[in-house]
């Protein structure tokens, strides 16, 4: 070849004779020329002309590997084949030929070419054209594989500017991964450009006259489109918009702005447009601070309200606001908020705030916790909105502040422990019934384990109360609208005992394990209607339930208004067959006997007055993975007629599932004789089935037993992949309460991995409230 194989000392005679700054990658291929064809590998440190000390290169090192380095004095070119790789600054050219004149300062390369980017970015080709630093260039027929691994961009040619920015001419860009076994075939989603330009800088991704393919076929076009690149985690910049139909709303399009204003604090800014009702804004504010995080959403609009008893409000405003935080303060303490109200009680359903339609009241909670050892501090504030049209919002209960502390003792003598348990309560209400509450328990353990293998556990406690009333009714300590009743000040002082015995067998045997328990115990206290006399009001024990899980409590109640006096045992088998993590069975069966009378519990709770309880159990089978049922009851201790059953079971596998789950409660009381809800029984059936990996559907109806209304109904059919998501479900409700009325609803959304997600409702329009 002309000009031959050169010496260094040439080499530095060239670089004295031009006396002209050279790039890295000119002077580690000068260098390399230096020591001729032999193949290998070194880092370039700055090379200086003869008499000046300026160096020639940048002070940043070059990395060249080659099987052959061929300098041309007379051309001024380098050229390196046979496995070529050149690395500076983070960027990696590999080729099985580079050639580099020195003049135009141009890189050439041909052959099985890729260029990796410092951000990740690779780019693949047969020829491409860049200057010395890697940073410019022009690609033909390039295809790329972005920082992510997955997104893929192909293009008839590419070219890369040196303020960061890669365009590309006839191409295609998708994040999806390739079929394994036809690599071939169009991926799920493509987006086909005439131009796309890739801004590395501000992290975007444009196009020109650019077309979405799904599955090979053209389903949308757009003359402009953009988005931000697979490195961009959040940008300031509209959302998907959305489509939406409802009888009450009619057409709603939903337009979202997410505003990233820091790397820790965003908005969300939606505001919906209808043709039925005045837009409405939905604000949604995200901040995380070093010690906690902070998220507020709400809601608001100006519309017409009807309220129960069909008085109509016209252009009022209603809306929502649902605001959470919690923050750590130390290693031991923490504080938070949970905040969730409504200006009336149907704008959750009519504007999908997204409240479940058998949910019967909203809590908001502002709290601050201790811990220590094996202590807790909590100081609660509690607000309550009821979702009933039948209850009273000016009866809810405030409670400013409840506080708790609980203390454990270390271990004492024969493991025993002491508790106590503290509780300070003010409740008030707009209208009626005000209570102050101070309690303490104090209660000790001492827990012991035979030589024959059964466990006795003795419980010990004293419970001691002190209200001070205003409002209460002694004669309904239940209800709480008693304004203009006196203030009292009362209270009690309530001591137990229970002792507690199981004695679990184990049998082992051919890879099976059987585990036979028997269950007893005695809790013994005073007896008497003077411990849950009327002047104590009720306002945390209402919601009682004797079943499986409470039987064994010394006190059943869930508060501490109501104290579960006299002598009782208690009594219970439990039975369980393990062959393995998926294959098991458990029985449980139990009751009590209460030797004194007392009518402390409500009628149908199932305890009487005295004698024995409804008995109680539950039942779990699973002889294979595929196959599940569960059983829980309360049967009438005389007729053995259910109270409480609950039956749920499901059978197959991913390719078609089915599911049950049948419940039935009686009539229920409070402790006045009040009928809290009448006899209810459902049935809820599902069906589940994966067709393909990426396709399911399921079904499920639920239906109200006792009036013979199908309350519920959905269908859906979801595909989801790596980077495609579609569904499209139907659901008829037939629930109504003043302006919500029975309505069948139609739900699709598309969703693109990068780009974003698409939903729209329709409304197929109401149903009779008698219709099933």
């Amino acid at each position: 070849m002309r000009g031959g194989m050169q010496t260094a000392e040439n080499t530095a005679g060239l670089g004295a004779r031009r006396r002209r700054r050279l790039d890295a990658f000119a002077a580690a291929m000068l260098a390399a020329g230096a020591f001729g064809a032999a193949p290998g590998a070194f880092a370039q440190s700055p090379v200086s002309t003869p008499g000046s000390t300026e160096p020639l290169v940048s002070e940043q090192p070059a990395l060249i590997t080659a099987d052959q380095l061929i300098y041309n004095d007379e051309l001024g070119t380098v050229t390196a084949s046979g496995n070529v790789e050149i690395e500076q600054e983070g960027r990696i050219l590999l080729a099985d030929t580079v050639s580099y004149n020195q003049s135009t300062e141009i890189v050439v390369a041909s052959g099985n070419v890729s260029l990796l980017s410092e951000n990740g970015d690779v780019y693949f080709s047969e020829y491409a054209e860049l200057t010395g630093d890697l940073q410019e260039g022009f690609i033909q027929g390039i295809r790329a594989l972005l920082a992510d691994g997955v997104t893929r961009v192909a293009a008839a040619r590419g070219i890369r500017t040196e303020d960061n920015r890669t365009v590309f001419e006839r191409s295609k860009y998708t994040p999806c991964r390739l079929c394994r076994e036809n690599p071939d075939a169009p991926p799920t989603w493509q987006l086909s450009a005439r131009k796309v330009i890739h801004d590395q800088e501000a992290q975007e991704v444009r196009y020109r006259d650019v077309t979405l393919d799904v599955f090979g076929l053209p389903v949308f076009y757009s003359p402009y489109f953009e988005h931000p690149d697979p490195t961009v985690r959040r940008k300031s910049g509209f959302l998907t918009p959305s489509y939406q139909s409802s009888e009450f709303l009619g057409n709603q399009v939903v337009a979202p702005y997410f505003w990233a204003i820091d790397d820790n604090v965003d908005v969300t800014i939606t505001p919906t447009f209808a043709t039925k009702q005045y837009p409405y804004l939905n604000l949604e504010y995200r901040h995380l601070f070093p010690n906690g995080s902070l998220d507020i959403t709400g809601s608001g609009t100006v519309a017409d309200r009807e309220d129960a008893d069909g008085t109509t409000h016209r252009d009022v405003v209603r809306g929502h606001i649902d605001a959470a935080g919690k923050f750590t303060l130390s290693r031991n303490w923490r504080t938070g908020f949970d905040i969730f109200r409504l200006t009336d009680d149907t704008y959750d359903q009519l504007y999908g705030v997204g409240v479940p339609e058998t949910r019967a009241r909203v809590a908001s909670n502002a709290y601050l916790e201790g811990f220590g050892g094996r202590n807790y501090f909590a100081a609660n504030a509690f607000a309550y909105q009821s979702l009933r049209s039948e209850e009273d919002d000016r009866l809810q209960p405030f409670v400013v502040p409840e506080l708790d502390f609980n203390y454990m003792s270390q271990p004492l003598f024969a493991d025993s422990y002491l508790t106590a348990d503290a509780n300070l309560l003010y409740l008030t209400r707009e209208e009626g019934r005000q209570v102050a509450r101070a309690s303490l328990v104090n209660a000790w353990t001492l827990p012991y384990t035979s030589d024959w293998g059964d466990v006795w556990t003795f419980r010990s406690r004293l419970q001691t109360d002190a209200y001070w009333t205003v409002g209460n009714d002694p004669d309904s300590p239940s209800t709480f609208d008693t304004t203009g009743q006196d203030s009292a000040f009362t209270g009690r002082v309530f001591p137990q005992a229970s002792l507690e015995w199981r004695y679990p067998w184990v049998v082992q045997s051919g890879g099976w394990e059987q585990i036979v328990q028997p269950i007893a115990q005695v809790v013994a206290g005073p007896n008497g209607e003077w411990f849950n006399r009327g002047d104590i009001p009720n306002e945390d024990s209402l919601d009682f339930e004797f079943d499986d899980t409470t039987l064994f409590q010394p006190d059943r109640f869930n508060g501490l208004d109501r104290v579960d006096p006299g002598v009782r045992f208690d009594y219970g088998f439990q039975y369980g067959v393990y062959t393995g993590s998926e294959s098991y069975s458990e029985v449980f069966l139990g009751q009590s006997w209460r030797l004194q009378e007392n009518d402390v519990f409500a009628e149908n709770s199932g305890i009487g007055e005295a004698g024995f309880s409804d008995i109680v159990g539950r039942f779990f089978f699973q002889p294979i993975q595929e196959v599940s049922a569960a059983y829980r009851f309360r049967l009438d201790q005389e007729t053995l007629d259910p109270q409480v059953h609950e039956v749920t079971g499901a059978a197959g596998i991913p390719k078609l599932r089915l599911s049950a789950q049948y419940s039935f409660v009686n009539t229920q009381f409070d402790e006045d004789g009040t009928v809290i809800f009448d006899e209810r029984e459902s049935l809820t059936l599902g069906l589940s089935s994966r067709i393909l990996s990426s396709v399911t559907a399921t079904a499920s109806v639920t239906r109200d037993l006792t009036v013979g209304l199908n309350q519920t109904a959905t269908l859906a059919v979801t595909y989801l992949d790596d980077c495609f998501f579609f569904s499209v479900s139907a659901e008829r409700r037939n629930f109504e309460d003043r302006d919500l009325e029975p309505d069948d609803r139609i739900f699709v959304t598309i969703g693109l991995a990068q780009l974003g997600q698409f939903g729209t409702t329709f409304e197929a329009g109401g149903l009779n409230s008698d219709e099933e």
